[in-house]
């Protein structure tokens, strides 16, 4: 669902013809992992980085807790375990880099 959503937003980016201004991508962002927290109270908490070439900039952005036992925010340069999710990120990568691979089971 949160892929979905960030695809979402990157394809509308795309089809705009004008840019908006820098400044507003990080507060933008910022209020999409606040609106995913509260919209999943199961939900410890969230990290957004996006990169952009265009504006030769980077944004990291945080929501919800690190530790909800202790009521620790969570921070947007905080490390995080990726778990699982690793299988994604490194299918992705090899994706963007065109490097097709033939992988059997077993």
């Amino acid at each position: 669902m949160i892929t979905a959503v960030l695809c979402a937003l990157l394809q509308a980016g795309a089809a705009q013809t004008s840019l908006p201004p820098a400044e507003s991508i990080g507060p933008a962002l910022q209020r999409i992992a606040d609106s995913v927290v509260a919209a999943r109270p199961r939900m410890p908490g969230i990290i957004i980085a996006m990169e952009s070439k265009v504006y030769n900039r980077r944004w990291s952005v945080a929501a919800g807790m690190s530790d909800t036992a202790r009521k620790v925010p969570l921070r947007p340069e905080q490390p995080v375990r990726i778990a699982s999710n690793t299988k994604t990120y490194v299918a992705a990568a090899l994706l963007r880099l065109g490097i097709g691979i033939s992988i059997g089971a077993g």
